[in-house]
């Protein structure tokens, strides 16, 4: 009696372990077929049982994987399955976001027409509209702030979209997010401005730009940094000589604004 049971147990065990290998090799059929846009694959990996959103180690879905590669038709067909939207890696990093740094609008158009959230921010606080200005993704920046997305978020360091295409030299980005409301004055949790980042990479149509929309050329950083002299210790002069006429401007109006008042009391 003791030995049937014993048999039985193992039994049962290896129906178990034999089981739960099925569903991973499955999951990763799915996985697999998602990235390489076979739909037909994706197909037969959920007929044998996938979860349609399983997660890898790094917590990437299927979904995931086939925004990443453009493979339309597969996200289509996910999206029907039951493909959960708002599904986010180990990084808070969802699906949107994903096409959003990967540059991908068509993929965007789909996720937008199931109702993503645009605004989602990840674990640190980046957004869809970071990833398109950090990468400099002009078509899908212009989409997602035609939808609705937020220029005023910003990540746990202060950073926000304006700060990344300021930092990276997106002229056609940040003048998009200027046109939808960006605060050219934003500042980082060190005290940095889109301003002071354009000064520092050398990016002077950006600079242009930001002090055309009022950015504010005699705030200083946390450390006592101006603009000025971030391009200073980035070793533009050009730059340099760009923000020394514009300071010098800035700080004789002040005075007169200064005087003025000082007149009227």
């Amino acid at each position: 009696m003791i030995l049937r049971n014993i048999l039985m147990l193992m039994s049962l065990w290896l129906v178990l372990n034999s089981t739960g290998a099925l569903a991973v090799d499955v999951n990763r059929e799915l996985w697999m077929a998602a990235r390489e846009g076979d739909l037909s694959g994706v197909k037969s990996a959920i007929i044998s049982g996938a979860d349609v959103n399983s997660a890898n180690a790094q917590g990437k879905t299927a979904l995931m994987g086939a925004v990443r590669y453009g493979n339309k038709d597969v996200v289509q067909y996910l999206l029907v399955e039951g493909a959960e939207l708002e599904s986010a890696d180990k990084k808070g990093y969802t699906a949107l976001m994903q096409a959003a740094i990967d540059g991908r609008p068509e993929m965007f158009g789909l996720l937008h027409l199931h109702g993503v959230n645009i605004n989602h921010q990840a674990t640190d606080g980046t957004t869809a509209l970071m990833q398109a200005a950090w990468s400099g993704q002009v078509e899908i920046a212009r989409q997602l702030l035609i939808n609705g997305a937020d220029t005023r978020l910003s990540r746990k360091d202060g950073l926000t979209a304006l700060h990344h295409a300021a930092n990276f030299g997106y002229e056609e980005v940040v003048a998009q997010l200027l046109a939808y409301g960006a605060d050219p004055n934003a500042q980082s949790t060190a005290g940095v401005t889109p301003l002071m980042s354009a000064a520092f990479y050398n990016n002077q149509g950006i600079a242009e730009l930001l002090i055309a929309k009022g950015a504010d050329i005699l705030a200083e950083s946390k450390n006592g940094l101006t603009a000025l002299a971030n391009a200073q210790l980035g070793r533009h002069d050009e730059m340099a000589d760009f923000l020394t006429e514009q300071q010098e401007e800035a700080e004789a109006a002040a005075k007169e604004k200064a005087a003025a008042e000082q007149q009227q009391q």
